[in-house]
């Protein structure tokens, strides 16, 4: 789904519940990639103070209620993940190997 790329990529959060609702509520589309849906909107936007997770768990029923809970639990997952403009350390030295093996410009 575009919308999936979209919630891991932009910042945009009022667009982003816009298009996660109205995917919800199509019924073309399965219960199992709506809840998938809900939950990568959750990892994306939980500390988002305006954020719709209830809305969209109430919408989804009681297994998506619970879904959201247990990716919520460990809170403590903060502390490894890097902030969206981090470059990882691994990142980091391929960038540098690469640029180290970049062949000199001809003047």
């Amino acid at each position: 789904m575009q919308v999936e790329q979209e919630l891991a990529c932009t910042e945009d959060h009022s667009s982003a519940a816009s298009e996660v609702e109205s995917l919800l509520r199509k019924p073309a589309i399965s219960h199992k990639n709506k809840l998938r849906l809900v939950l990568l909107y959750t990892l994306r936007y939980e500390r988002e103070p305006a954020n719709r997770i209830g809305q969209f768990t109430d919408i989804l029923g009681q297994d998506a209620k619970h879904a959201v809970a247990q990716v919520n639990a460990p809170r403590g997952r903060y502390a490894s993940l890097p902030s969206p403009c981090h470059t990882p350390p691994a990142c980091e030295r391929f960038t540098l190997t690469a640029s180290a093996h970049a062949r000199p410009s001809m003047l």
